[in-house]
């Protein structure tokens, strides 16, 4: 009696949902721009910059690495008359929910925390 062959079967896999964040490699990061190599390890290390680790890679959110960024001189209008080095008026509320608008959406226990966080400081 002869053994039938098995078959291996392997789980397929899904292009993960539209709205996971878009992880980039520290080797990526540094590609785009976001900084040297060693500078965005020692962010990393010191807090400056969230990370996770995917099996043994080190993986950075892109949003993250865009709240690096900020403005290396003063902002200009649309009538480029220079205000000075911060936004004002109806650009700080479109800086304000750009700022928002990055940050993923908070769950209630989050929402809660970071309210007894606040309550705490005043």
């Amino acid at each position: 009696m002869t053994a039938a062959p098995m078959s291996i079967s392997r789980p397929i896999l899904e292009p993960p949902p539209a709205s996971a964040p878009v992880l980039l490699s520290l080797q990526e990061a540094v590609q785009r721009g976001y900084g040297a190599y060693s500078t965005l390890r020692r962010y990393i290390s010191d807090g400056r910059l969230p990370a996770v680790k995917v099996g043994t890679r080190v993986k950075i959110r892109q949003a993250d690495l865009a709240m690096l960024a900020v403005p290396a001189g003063p902002v200009v209008p649309e009538d480029h008359t220079v205000t000075g080095d911060r936004p004002c008026g109806d650009e700080l509320g479109d800086y304000v929910k750009r700022l928002v608008d990055a940050f993923p959406v908070l769950t209630p226990a989050r929402r809660a925390a970071l309210g007894r966080l606040l309550d705490a400081g005043a």
